[in-house]
């Protein structure tokens, strides 16, 4: 059987500069964005927004996974710069990024119920 998508970045398998640019950076921007504006917004009720964020939560989490385990998948030197280099900016930036959602989480949380 052939594997998925998911499985395949989730194993390690896959390029980094994808799991990492493409769906690391630009999905996740594209989910918080469009989680965002709909919680300020107040476009959707709270148990709605906190499905959403549950959702982020769990896509976060299979990036944050894959970006690690694929880390180590560079071909070359990008920019002539080592490998190891990119490795530890891809695993140190997609922690940061992780800690960030759930800081936008709960604002949005505490947004929605006015604290």
């Amino acid at each position: 059987m052939a594997m998925s998508f998911v499985e395949y970045y989730w194993r390690g398998e896959g390029p980094l500069w994808k799991i990492y640019w493409l769906y690391g950076v630009l999905l996740s921007m594209g989910l918080a964005v469009v989680i965002a504006v709909a919680g300020l917004g107040h476009w959707v009720p709270l148990p709605g927004l906190i499905a959403m964020l549950v959702g982020l939560a769990i896509y976060t989490g299979w990036i944050l996974v894959s970006v690690w385990r694929c880390a180590e998948n560079i071909e070359g030197r990008p920019f002539g710069f080592d490998p190891v280099l990119w490795t530890s900016l891809a695993r140190a930036l997609t922690v940061a990024w992780a800690i960030n959602e759930l800081a936008l989480s709960i604002l949005l949380i505490q947004l929605s119920v006015g604290w």
